[in-house]
């Protein structure tokens, strides 16, 4: 494997090129089309004689983005990925790294507003290439790619890789790990960190298949059913998400084709090890790594279910091939085995300072006449007799105390150790005393006794080492890429409330919404009251990860699974405790969204699929002020999986509504169906009930076209896009094309395609309104004014279903109709739903103007 990556890409590509390289959110890109996507890209930078340079990526598909990537590197250049929710400080990251390009999209950036000597490379106006550029002299220092660290110890530091240093730890993968065509790895991490690197190409150096799954937007806890969808067999991630995992009812065993799990980040501990060789079967193999971003892989330690691992717990395995590791102390001599100290890795070829930071490449790095480059990494750990390293720490967490020395690590993993404790942190506070106060956190996995741990404590470390304070919380905070977040502990928790710690409770108060703010300030570190009305993310400050492990730990408590999308549709503590207790036997819920105050109007709110009211934020927010807000929610399905009958559902919608008082009956999309549907239940129940409006929010009257006429349309819009492709010289995937036409055609000549039992709560939802529209009949006027939204793009509506909005013919009363901008799914933006507001806010003071 000594060739060069750009001779042994092109072929591989070759070779491969009817193979599948890439698998991402149902789009399959073989290894021929990747390789003239990445042609194109090395084509235009040999182009404009860019060479050595370094040349950022910020696109949104991952599958373009890797496309990119491999085309600067047969370029001679070296990429840098940049996620896309940086895109509003591009200039300054594009000044840091000294770009010459930036390969992107006229979406997320304007040409004339970046640097004059930045040129903007759009891929999509590039020509696919059969054959790369012309061929250019890539040596093995030629740099590769460029990462950032995660700036926990300081300013981010750049660390640029070579050819040599990535292709080194990508062989040493394959043939340890034996990968090979069949395999199917996944990528989970954001091509914007370094472990992306062990992901990506030793997929596309063997012709395996890259699967992309995007955590962040499906939670951690989709993970599994992903391996499975995917036959996935090579998988690495966090041992923080690792853990996630664990606390997931999948059985792990069904996945007979994972072979390779992978975590890294931290160190692992009894726990880990124990319920992976209880959950997983025989086929998978468990590897701890360790890894910087500066030298990559390090260490290694690989673990089956039947491995006996007591001897070795803690440890991160032994040196890989091609690294050596040594421990030195505060004066740089080299210690031991046994002795801590601070861990330097040895390599040849691995790189020999940061980018941005001279003094910094001066304290970690060192370079050798030989060409060994030694790197001190600022971790602390220890090697045994048998090679085996023992991460324990950064250097940041020695201090004195009193004239003593303390690891804080260590009593780290004392604490971690007692009895009942899950995970633990030790800070050091220079805020509360004049000497530093010692602070332990902890995460207990069972009810635990505070004596009783601080009594562990004081059997096994020395007076002066014990910490002054204790504090139990849910789950100890995390940086983005998933390591402990020690530094925010401090921020989070600037006063103790007790001095000898706080004891965790035994049990939970019975109330489901005590429950859940609980859950939230121990998750969140909110010292201050939850509100039954308090928004999760606008009030509480919380993020997505952070509202998963909330959901995973309320999902135990239940003991019924609580889908991602849950904590957006009902953030508050109040509404996410009324959607778990929706009775069974309807599955209907009327959901309070804010604090109801007597003698306001009702505005009912009916989800366009069942349980997702995202749609509807910005209405919610503006509107919280001014009427006493509900969702209806509806569970389209009961526990046994069967399909509710559509009238009955609406009956028992209709049901909830509170007559005594002025109500708005708001649906989008086949919510609006469902809100007509309920509207004649109540003109039914009393022609006098108080629905004042019924406002449908691009809803259409879901007629269908005839199926020959659908197939003319459809013959029509592909050969105007045949034309476009040739015209433009663009690729057209026809295999993909051909697919989409066959799933839905096969859907429109059968009845209802059976719903397949893995199917996630959006396919449930989305089979749902499909067969249920199939069975509306809009033929009964309702009693009531009709408010009508519609976009002016009616594009969405023109395949199958007729963009016809003639509801004039079923209100007996009148139908007000406002045109908004953009297309069915931007109708509710920020901007329309503003629109929107005005008119809603008008028909609640009763001064409503007809628009003309």
């Amino acid at each position: 494997m000594n060739t060069g990556f750009r001779e042994r890409w092109f072929q591989l590509a070759e070779r491969f090129a009817n193979q599948v390289a890439i698998s991402h959110a149902g789009r399959q890109v073989t290894y021929g089309q990747l390789a003239q996507q990445a042609n194109a890209v090395a084509r235009r930078l040999t182009e404009l004689t860019f060479r050595d340079s370094c040349i950022p990526i910020l696109l949104t598909c991952p599958v373009d983005h890797i496309a990119t990537l491999l085309g600067i590197v047969q370029s001679g250049n070296y990429y840098y990925s940049i996620n896309p929710e940086r895109a509003s400080a591009i200039n300054p990251i594009l000044n840091s790294v000294g770009a010459v390009a930036l390969i992107s999209t006229a979406d997320l950036v304007q040409a004339a507003q970046l640097p004059e000597s930045v040129v903007l490379i759009q891929p999509h106006m590039l020509q696919p290439q059969p054959s790369g550029a012309d061929k250019v002299v890539i040596e093995p220092t030629t740099p590769f790619c460029l990462f950032t660290t995660s700036g926990t110890t300081g300013q981010p530091k750049q660390v640029i890789h070579s050819h040599q240093s990535v292709l080194t730890d990508t062989d040493r993968q394959i043939l340890d790990n034996q990968i090979g065509p069949a395999d199917r790895i996944d990528l989970l991490f954001s091509l914007e960190f370094s472990a992306s690197l062990a992901c990506l190409f030793p997929a596309m150096l063997t012709g395996a298949t890259l699967a992309i799954h995007n955590l962040k937007k499906e939670g951690v806890l989709s993970v599994p059913s992903f391996w499975q969808r995917e036959q996935i067999s090579f998988s690495t991630l966090s041992v923080s998400s690792f853990r996630l995992l664990l606390k997931s009812p999948f059985d792990f065993k069904t996945l007979d084709k994972l072979r390779f799990l992978s975590i890294g980040a931290e160190p692992v501990n009894q726990q880990d090890i124990e319920e992976f060789q209880v959950k997983f079967g025989p086929q998978t193999i468990l590897q701890v790594a360790y890894a910087t971003t500066e030298t990559r892989t390090i260490t290694e330690h690989k673990i089956r279910t039947d491995t006996n691992w007591r001897s070795t717990l803690h440890s991160v395995g032994k040196s890989v091939t091609g690294r050596t590791v040594r421990i030195r102390n505060e004066t740089g001599d080299w210690l031991e085995p046994g002795q801590v100290g601070e861990i330097v890795v040895q390599a040849m070829g691995i790189p020999d300072a940061y980018a941005n930071n001279p003094m910094a490449s001066q304290r970690a790095y060192q370079r050798q006449a030989n060409g060994l480059v030694s790197y001190a990494t600022g971790d602390l750990g220890y090697l045994d007799n048998a090679g085996h390293l023992f991460w324990c720490g950064r250097t940041d967490f020695m201090i004195k105390k009193n004239g003593q020395k303390i690891n804080l690590l260590e009593l780290e993993d004392v604490l971690r150790q007692a009895p009942g404790i899950g995970e633990a942190a030790v800070v050091s506070d220079m805020n509360s005393a004049a000497q530093p106060l010692i602070r332990a956190f902890f995460r207990p996995d069972s009810p635990v006794d505070l004596a009783t741990v601080k009594r562990w404590m004081a059997e096994r470390l020395p007076t002066f080492m014990l910490p002054d304070t204790y504090q139990s919380i849910v789950e100890l905070p995390r940086t983005r890429t998933g390591k402990l977040d020690r530094s925010s502990l401090l921020d989070q928790y600037p006063i103790l409330l007790h001095r000898d710690g706080l004891a965790l409770p035994n049990s939970f108060d019975n109330s489901l919404v005590d429950h859940i703010k609980m859950i939230w300030a121990q998750k969140l570190n909110y010292v201050d009251t939850i509100a039954d009305y308090d928004d999760f993310f606008r009030d509480l400050g919380g993020d997505s990860l952070t509202a998963e492990a909330c959901l995973a730990t309320l999902e135990a408590h239940v003991g019924k699974p609580l889908p991602m999308q849950l904590a957006f549709s009902y953030p508050t503590p109040q509404a996410l405790a009324s959607f778990i207790t929706t009775p069974a036997e309807t599955g209907v819920q009327c959901i309070s969204l804010n604090q109801p105050v007597a003698d306001r109007p009702n505005i009912y709110f009916i989800p366009p699929l069942s349980g997702d009211k995202r749609i509807y934020q910005w209405l919610e927010e503006a509107l919280s002020d001014e009427a006493n807000l509900y969702c209806l929610y509806f569970s389209s399905f009961t526990d046994s999986g069967l399909l509710r009958r559509l009238p009955e559902l609406c009956d028992s919608m209709a049901r909830l509504i509170d007559t005594s008082a002025p109500n708005i009956l708001i649906g989008y999309s086949f919510g609006g169906i469902l809100a007509y549907e309920v509207a004649l239940r109540l003109d039914k129940q009393s022609p006098r009930h108080p629905l004042s409006r019924l406002v449908l929010v691009d809803t259409p009257l879901y007629k269908r076209y005839p199926f020959a006429q659908v197939v003319v349309q459809d013959f029509k819009r592909g050969w105007h896009k045949l034309q476009r492709v040739f015209e433009a010289r663009e690729s057209f995937n026809w295999s993909e094309n051909l697919r989409q036409l066959f799933f839905r055609y096969s859907g429109r000549l059968k009845a209802s395609a059976p719903l397949q039992p893995t199917s996630d709560w959006q396919q449930k939802a989305e089979f749902a309104a499909q067969t249920y529209s199939q069975q509306i009949v809009i033929d009964t006027p309702v009693q009531r004014s009709i408010v009508l939204f519609r976009a002016a793009d009616t594009s969405f509506y023109e395949r199958d279903i007729k963009p016809d909005y003639t509801w004039q013919t079923y209100t007996s009363v009148g139908v007000e109709e406002h045109l908004l901008a953009g297309d069915h799914y931007q109708v509710l933006n920020q901007v329309n739903s503003e629109l929107v507001v005005h008119v809603l806010l008008q028909v609640l003071a009763k001064t409503y103007t007809v628009s003309s």
